[in-house]
């Protein structure tokens, strides 16, 4: 599944499902679609406080950028998805 990020007063949110981690990077990280052929891009964002099942995301992402938020585990930097839009 995927979605865009969204903004709300200004500022950048996304599920916090969305925020991955793993055990070689201490700093977070979401997987991005890069292009139209549904590329994965691995992208650092800086988080900051949470709202709801959201959080914020300071840095690394902007407004409609598309994002992962589900199948995250199985995929690396470089494969290609169809994305499928989460509802809204």
């Amino acid at each position: 599944w995927s979605m865009h990020a969204r903004v709300a007063e200004g500022i950048v949110y996304v599920p916090m499902r969305a925020i991955q981690r793993n055990v070689d990077a201490a700093s977070p990280f979401v997987l991005k679609l890069a292009d139209d052929t549904g590329t994965i891009v691995v992208v650092p964002v800086r988080t900051g406080a949470p709202r709801g099942a959201s959080i914020e995301v300071i840095d690394g992402l902007s407004d409609g950028d598309r994002i992962v938020i589900a199948g995250a585990s199985s995929l690396r930097e470089g494969d290609r998805v169809v994305p499928v839009d989460a509802l809204r």
